[in-house]
Parts: structure tokens; C-alpha cells; sequence
């Protein structure tokens, strides 16, 4: 089976988007580990306050 270069073309901006997509996803999940951190420093913050 042979393609065509529009097709490779294709292929490669898929590529290309992929990976803009995980460093996207990368980024979120950093994100999200980090408010994560905050929660949990604020609820032991509560947690202090309450004994």
C-alpha cells in the first residue's frame, strides 16, 4: 500500500498534534498536582486550628 503525500502530510500534522496535546495534558496534570498540595497544606492548616 503506498500514500500519498498529502496523506503523509496528514499523518505528519497528526503527529505533530499529538504531541502539543500531551504536553498540554502534561502541563494540567502538573497543575492539578499542585493545587492538589495546596488542598491538602489548607486542610491540615483546618485541621490545627480546630484541636
Amino acid at each position: 500500500m503506498t500514500i500519498s503525500e498529502q496523506q503523509k502530510s496528514e499523518l505528519q500534522q497528526a503527529i505533530v498534534d499529538m504531541e502539543v496535546n500531551q504536553q498540554e495534558l502534561d502541563r494540567l496534570i502538573t497543575q492539578a498536582d499542585i493545587m492538589s498540595k495546596r488542598v491538602i497544606e489548607i486542610l491540615n492548616r483546618i485541621k490545627g486550628l480546630n484541636k
